[in-house]
């Protein structure tokens, strides 16, 4: 719903649907903007929305959250877990929505997660609904309409199995999903997606059933930044994505940002009956880490370090599963060469295999990270 006037049809659903909620018992004084949205989502069954709505009013009780904007210990929180989240409100979009700026390619998850627990992370994020809502109404008021959402844009540019693939972070990242679907339905308009490397399928396949299939229809994929100008005007979208503005300090929290350890991340297709190798050069000393994950089917999978002509198995042959499973692995080169991964599908005559897959290749001296927390099974739900 994109700047939604109650329809004039609609309205007589939504007075009934108000005698319907006081005649079970919920006493609260809700705006009609908030019974509609609940009623939107609902697919306008009264006992559905109902129940969505009894459950809202005990949360938003039991947690105190018409105070938390008051809250100075959660607004502190919330304006340091933003800073490092690399998340930021920045002006409107052409529809008057107030906009948010989330790095989410840059995102040291390991930092954050060691740093903050789960209960500070959901915290500042319900604060950041609560504000962002505030926004949202007196937007609404400006453009004499009953409610305006916002708009995202989420930067993906950076985005890693390794960095980004981690179980807590997902299971975070879900509770912040059904906090949106239970509480804070149609508040978020869209979400417009920038810089995304091929690998971000893997995680969109691994998060969309976690959505309604509204919440999914709201995200845009932006294939070059510069095209955010159908949806921004100049001076209201970050020079960084082909508008004007340069606000001090930055538009996009993080971006200068430079990784010390660059990643080759893509999506391989390895048709039945061939394999496929990635190759990268390696010199002494370097190491090279791998994280991949087979979608559809199952694949073997070996490391070659190839020297003169010679190749050497650094890594045995072995059979990959396809349970979302995240293989990972690291290897560091006692000489110069070239490393050769080998995506084996030969066994299958006709089935081809989809590979989610990023190599990375750390000089010496420099550290990747720990593969334990990586090789973690991620089942399908």
């Amino acid at each position: 719903m994109q700047n939604f006037k109650i329809p004039e049809e609609k309205k007589p659903a939504l007075e009934e649907f108000k005698t319907y909620i006081k005649q079970n018992e919920v006493t609260e004084t809700l705006e009609d903007q908030l019974l509609f949205r609940y009623l939107y989502t609902s697919n306008f069954n009264k006992r559905s929305a109902l129940s969505r709505i009894q459950r809202l009013v005990a949360w938003r009780r039991d947690n105190n959250i018409d105070s938390i904007l008051e809250n100075e210990v959660i607004k502190k929180n919330h304006d340091t877990i933003s800073r490092i989240l690399l998340y930021k409100t920045h002006k409107t979009d052409r529809y008057g929505r107030p906009c948010t700026m989330f790095n989410v390619g840059h995102l040291n998850l390991r930092h954050i997660l060691c740093r903050y627990s789960t209960e500070e992370i959901i915290s500042a994020h319900i604060y950041y609904n609560e504000y962002m809502d505030k926004l949202s109404r007196e937007a609404s008021k400006n453009l004499g309409v009953d409610y305006v959402g916002n708009a995202t844009i989420i930067d993906l540019d950076g985005l890693s199995l390794s960095r980004h693939m981690n179980l807590k972070a997902m299971s975070i990242f879900k509770e912040m999903i059904l906090i949106h679907t239970y509480y804070y339905p149609e508040t978020c308009d869209v979400i417009y997606v920038v810089n995304y490397p091929p690998i971000f399928n893997f995680f969109w396949n691994f998060i969309q059933p976690w959505m309604t299939t509204l919440q999914k229809q709201k995200l845009k994929r932006i294939p070059r930044p510069a095209m955010l100008l159908a949806y921004f005007k100049a001076e209201d979208l970050p020079k960084i994505y082909g508008g004007s503005c340069e606000c001090e300090g930055g538009c996009v929290p993080g971006k200068a940002i430079n990784e010390k350890t660059s990643a080759f991340t893509d999506v391989l297709t390895v048709h039945g009956g061939s394999a496929e190798n990635v190759e990268l050069p390696i010199a002494s000393g370097e190491t090279i880490g791998w994280y991949f994950s087979t979608l559809d089917r199952e694949i073997d999978f070996k490391v070659l370090f190839v020297q003169q002509g010679k190749e050497v198995e650094t890594v045995m042959q072995k059979h990959v599963s396809t349970q979302n499973s995240l293989e990972s692995g690291k290897w560091k080169a006692g000489a110069d060469g070239m490393m050769r991964l080998v995506f084996d599908n030969s066994k299958s005559s006709w089935g081809s295999c989809s590979v989610s897959y990023e190599v990375k290749i750390a000089k010496g001296g420099e550290e990747l990270e720990e593969e334990e927390e990586w090789s973690v099974c991620l089942k399908k739900e």
